[in-house]
């Protein structure tokens, strides 16, 4: 990579805990609406510089219930033909933690990327699907703690080396399979306190230097490290976002994932903008 990438997120899902990212309301939303919204989307995003489009269609936020695997193709089959039509070079990544839905999108649409937030622990055919299909794979850490939304399981402390053990360990099984190309996100806000997640973010660098052959995405966007941190709430936490983004560029990061891509792609530019300086 040259610079660092803009994943552009797109949520058809009407729980997304940031509202301004929903594509469907709570209720019986149509799916030619959902196909019109989820383009606007798209539109708007590439215009503002996106990279990459994350397009998810079953909820991950902590404490929330997965849709079953029907609706989450559902609404996939509303959203990404509109994509695919309108920007058929689109860089698509997908959002999902089922490798059905890997292969029913990897067959209908070519998507690009899978962005598998669970690390594979939810779906154990996971790895070698994406192995099958030759798909470069996000792999995440944190979210096994929050896919029982009734009963969570005891807080484990996630530590910088703890982060490296769990990376290590999951490249090794993605390699035997064949898996070349692999991202690690720390997975912000998974599993971790607010303590924790800062504490990965004051690491980053040596992460990164740690295992510096795969790219490093961080995805803190609008989450509650940024808005509980500042009083606030995920609709105003833009600015926080920014900063915390910001940080993360500086410390090395290779992709963020973000709802606002203008802000992200200014930060982008002007974090490189330094690097080149005489003095840097």
């Amino acid at each position: 990579m040259s610079r660092p990438l803009v994943m552009g997120i797109i949520n058809a899902t009407p729980d997304s805990f940031f509202s301004g990212s929903r594509l469907i309301d709570g209720g019986a939303t149509a799916d030619a609406d959902i196909a019109e919204a989820a383009l606007a989307m798209a539109v708007r995003h590439i215009s503002e510089g996106a990279d990459i489009l994350d397009v998810g269609a079953c909820s991950t936020r902590p404490a929330s219930m997965p849709v079953t695997e029907e609706e989450e193709l559902r609404r996939l089959d509303s959203v990404l033909p509109a994509i695919r039509e309108a920007y058929p070079e689109a860089v698509i990544s997908l959002d999902t933690f089922r490798a059905s839905v890997v292969r029913h999108c990897a067959d209908r649409y070519d998507i690009d990327i899978v962005n598998d937030v669970s690390a594979g622990s939810v779906d154990t055919e996971m790895f070698a699907t994406v192995a099958a299909r030759r798909l470069p794979y996000v792999l995440m850490h944190g979210y096994a703690r929050h896919t029982d939304a009734t009963a969570a399981a005891p807080h484990e402390r996630c530590t910088p080396a703890a982060l490296l053990r769990f990376f290590a360990e999951k490249l090794l099984e993605l390699r035997e399979l064949g898996v070349a190309d692999v991202i690690l996100d720390p997975g912000i806000g998974f599993g971790k306190s607010s303590e924790e997640s800062f504490a990965i973010l004051e690491a980053l660098p040596r992460l990164i230097a740690a295992m510096p052959e795969e790219p490093w995405l961080i995805a803190l966007s609008r989450k509650s490290i940024v808005w509980q941190t500042l009083g606030t709430t995920p609709d105003d936490a833009l600015n926080g976002t920014t900063v915390l983004n910001t940080i993360a560029l500086q410390a090395g990061a290779h992709m963020i994932r973000v709802h606002d891509v203008q802000s992200a792609v200014q930060a982008v530019r002007l974090v490189a903008q330094i690097a080149k300086s005489p003095n840097s």
